[in-house]
């Protein structure tokens, strides 16, 4: 694990493609997310249409469930 900052987090993953990034919480739940582009810490928004959003796991339960991509509002 790298911490919870979101410096170390940009650290890691700022200017590197593909990512692939999994959360954990205090509740022992998970999710991942993979992304075709790079991270940056500029406040804008990237629309990447590879990028998946799953949930692993649900209060320490397995839960695979993957969420659909929508258009950038």
């Amino acid at each position: 694990m790298d911490g919870y900052s979101s410096a170390t987090f940009h650290q890691k993953k700022d200017n590197q493609e593909p990512t692939m990034t999994v959360l954990y919480n205090q509740h022992s739940s998970m999710i991942g997310e993979y992304g075709s582009t790079s991270w940056n810490s500029r406040r804008c928004y990237i629309q990447d249409a590879k990028n998946v959003l799953c949930q692993l796991k649900y209060s320490g339960r397995d839960k695979h469930t993957t969420f659909p991509i929508k258009d950038a509002i």
